[in-house]
């Protein structure tokens, strides 16, 4: 359906009205200059008459320039300083414009804007539903996990079906990797809403990573991974509960991929700091990342070599804990040696979260 006016050339030429009147003025002046040089005139006279009329044209043109300029010069004035803020909003509210194209531009502009924030509100509207949804499955499913976990320390059990002693350590560990998941997922959609679910204080990570480290313990023991925490004692300025689930990533891809080697190995925590910052760093020594792997590691959903491996990688531990980082002010690192193992490193520093 239509709406509005055709844009016929009547408006077409009202819009340019000055160029007509000024168009008919400078032809009148001619028209007078002309009469009046009917009567013959010699030499000077007349090249002095041509010159006059070249300049009366041209002082005409010029007219015509500046007025036009003075009518139109605030209306892009405007746009472009609208064009320069990245605003959403920027192009809603311009002036109605002195031409019709003007006054066409802008009422285009402002039903795209408007078309536009109802996209959006909609597509907000589905996100937070998903989200609101999420966060329940995830609260749902936590508590048959979390049964499972009291069932399976349940000594009764053990006695009750001797052959089931064995497989309980299993299951335990199987059940820590589901709860694992669980927190991935909520946590990924928390983090749309990170500036509501954050708590900044000062934080002691010798004692949170000995916690951190006490989570994983069966696990560790079953990829005959030994943990070290070596350093220097240091307070930090952070998120408790967000640096938790960046360690537990961390340890967790540890784990995952220390077991695709034989034999025992180290995991070292090592705390250092300077003046001006701390510095955490992890290093495990598994199978490392292929060389042309690293680069991507931070991506989402990026499985790389090593998570063809595995059959289990996500892609989004490691994306989920720099996103955090960066968000907290930490910047988040990783090298590796495809082989020998990976370091990955945070870095604490004066310029965190509580400085923003």
């Amino acid at each position: 359906m239509r709406h509005g006016r055709a844009y016929r050339f009547a408006q077409f030429a009202r819009d340019r009205l000055v160029y007509v009147l000024l168009f008919l003025a400078c032809s009148a002046c001619v028209i007078a200059i002309a009469l009046l040089g009917i009567v013959p005139q010699q030499g000077s006279y007349r090249t002095a008459s041509m010159g006059y009329l070249f300049l009366l044209m041209l002082f005409f043109l010029l007219a015509a320039l500046v007025i036009d300029y003075r009518r139109q010069a605030e209306f892009y004035r405007m746009l472009e300083q609208r064009l320069e803020t990245e605003s959403v909003d920027a192009l809603s509210a311009l002036a109605p414009g002195i031409t019709r194209e003007q006054q066409l531009v802008v009422q285009a502009l402002e039903r795209q804007h408007r078309r536009t924030m109802d996209l959006l509100e909609q597509y907000r509207t589905v996100g937070e539903r998903r989200r609101l949804f999420t966060d329940q499955w995830v609260h749902q499913i936590k508590t048959p996990v979390s049964v499972i976990d009291l069932l399976t320390q349940d000594n009764r059990l053990s006695e009750e079906e001797p052959g089931l002693s064995d497989r309980l350590p299993s299951i335990r560990e199987e059940n820590e990797r589901i709860k694992g998941y669980l927190e991935l997922v909520l946590h990924d959609a928390r983090l749309e809403q990170f500036e509501h679910d954050v708590h900044v204080g000062r934080v002691a990570l010798f004692p949170l990573l000995r916690s951190v480290v006490n989570r994983h313990k069966t696990s560790f023991i079953r990829a005959e991974l030994y943990p070290s925490l070596t350093g220097d004692e240091a307070v930090v300025v952070t998120d408790e509960k967000w640096l938790i689930f960046v360690l537990n990533q961390i340890l967790s891809n540890a784990v995952k991929y220390s077991r695709l080697r034989s034999g025992s190995k180290q995991l070292r925590l090592h705390i250092s700091q300077s003046p001006y910052e701390t510095r955490l760093s992890i290093s495990d020594e598994g199978i490392g990342i292929p060389e042309q792997d690293l680069p991507r590691v931070l991506e989402p959903f990026f499985t790389g070599e090593n998570g063809r491996k595995t059959g289990e990688s996500t892609g989004m531990g490691l994306y989920l804990a720099h996103q955090v980082c960066s968000k907290l002010g930490h910047p988040l690192s990783v090298e590796s040696t495809a082989g020998a193992g990976t370091t990955v490193t945070i870095l604490f520093t004066g310029q965190g979260i509580h400085c923003m």
